[in-house]
């Protein structure tokens, strides 16, 4: 029962920084409450041209086809992915105040690990799911791209989408091109980065869980050193007894505290969720239609297929981690009743 004291200030918030630059440079998050002038016209031009362009181009393209339902499938999938993108933009920029205040409340003093073991515990969970998330962002990334490159081979665009004018005559064409790539290729990037601050605070959430489970284990421990003391050595129990106070009033601080976290991550993420469910169940319609009317396996086929695997991935983390967290608290209650599930 001896306790390694853990050497250095644990920042959890560390593990979200990755991200946080890969947001600051499209303008999404700023820790700072005021930008410069700058920053906030460059911030202006990436939302016009990255978030409301397209979104607004591609409602006009569903529009425009919608009584033909071989190119509006086409066009379907990849406007729903960037409607969602855009509906989460919109919140993420909305409650961007909230989300400062969830990344400043990781670091609060009573989510500190008190020595090595529970430092261990919480930073396993959190490298866990920023790998996860980094082979999603990657893997994404190489779809879009790939994507922009063959449909640019093929002499095509590589987003169907409306505009006022021909499209396909020079120099249109060209400058079509270079921003559709652009914001495929940013789109890549971005749209997982916005999912992994929800998931790396998911995680957060079951490690601190776990931490109370062992401080709880460890209570189970020193009342048993409790009961094989003599019971004329009053100074022994006092000391025990007061370690076990503190430990039994550390978890419920640490309890409260989850609990306001969690109350701000489902007002801030709540959108955010069900419109990665919409963007998997439509992309799993299209992919079923294709399979029943081509029957064969091409490249916009399996750019869709690796597509919907990289989206129900994501789907698939934010369901297991949420299941984590029920279940984690399960056991530190039963715990905390003095009951012990089975293995």
């Amino acid at each position: 029962m001896v306790e390694t004291k853990s050497s250095e200030i644990f920042r959890a918030s560390s593990f979200f920084e990755p991200f946080l630059h890969l947001m600051r440079a499209f303008c999404w998050y700023s820790s700072e409450l005021a930008s410069s002038i700058c920053y906030n016209v460059y911030s202006a031009i990436i939302a016009i041209f990255f978030i409301m362009l397209p979104s607004c181009l591609g409602t006009i393209t569903v529009i425009e086809t919608f009584s033909q339902l071989d190119e509006i499938l086409d066009v379907l999938m990849l406007y729903t992915t960037t409607l969602s993108y855009a509906i989460k933009g919109y919140y993420f920029i909305k409650q961007k105040e909230d989300i400062r205040k969830l990344l400043g409340d990781v670091d609060l003093k009573i989510f500190h690990p008190k020595n090595a073991h529970q430092k261990y515990i919480i930073s396993s969970t959190m490298l866990k799911i920023k790998r996860y998330v980094k082979i999603m962002i990657v893997a994404a990334a190489i779809n879009t791209n790939i994507w922009s490159i063959c449909s640019i081979l093929n002499n095509d665009l590589p987003m169907s989408l409306w505009y006022p004018v021909n499209k396909y005559r020079y120099p249109t064409y060209q400058i079509i091109c270079v921003y559709e790539s652009l914001y495929l290729g940013a789109h890549g990037v971005i749209h997982p980065t916005l999912d992994a601050i929800p998931l790396v605070l998911m995680a957060f959430i079951i490690g601190q869980l776990d931490i109370i489970t062992d401080i709880l284990s460890n209570l189970k421990k020193y009342s048993e050193v409790e009961m094989n003391v003599d019971e004329s050595d009053n100074s022994t129990k006092d000391v025990l007894h007061q370690k076990m106070n503190n430990m039994l009033i550390e978890c419920v601080h640490k309890h409260r505290a989850l609990i306001r976290l969690v109350q701000i991550l489902n007002r801030v993420y709540t959108y955010h969720f069900f419109s990665i469910l919409a963007n998997c169940i439509i992309t799993l319609a299209v992919l079923l239609y294709n399979i029943a009317m081509e029957g064969s396996f091409n490249l916009s086929f399996m750019y869709r297929l690796i597509f919907f695997f990289v989206v129900l991935f994501e789907l698939l983390q934010f369901n297991w981690y949420a299941n984590e967290i029920i279940y984690k608290v399960k056991i530190y209650t039963c715990y905390y009743h003095g009951f012990h599930l089975d293995e």
